[in-house]
């Protein structure tokens, strides 16, 4: 969504995207708007009652993953690594400029779907 609503995209994640370099500190570049509005895709899992602390579990794995694949040090996986799970390879897909294919934070599925 970040990548096809000129709004949320100027304000929010252009910022991830501008960095020249494909590195760790790509995943820490986040506009103020997709800081201030993050809460907003954990909220379902409150609705649900999943409880709070398995909630953050998995929004600190999330933020962990995101590191992970913002790296150009590491090349393709497996195959079925490459078709399930969002890699460095198949993100680096999402910061191509010409590009930006990227719906998905941890499974490709979305990607593939749109």
């Amino acid at each position: 969504m970040s990548h096809e609503i000129g709004f949320i995209w100027a304000m929010g994640h252009a910022n991830h995207h501008s960095s020249e370099h494909f590195n760790f500190s790509t995943a820490l570049r986040q506009g103020y708007l997709q800081q201030a509005v993050s809460w907003v895709f954990y909220l379902p899992l409150a609705v649900l009652g999943v409880p709070t602390d398995v909630s953050m579990t998995y929004r600190t794995w999330n933020i962990m993953y995101q590191f992970w694949i913002h790296t150009s040090i590491v090349g393709s996986l497996p195959w079925p690594l490459e078709e399930i799970m969002m890699t460095p390879s198949n993100h680096r897909i999402h910061h191509d400029r010409r590009l930006h294919k990227n719906f998905g934070g941890t499974l490709v599925v979305y990607d593939k779907l749109f």
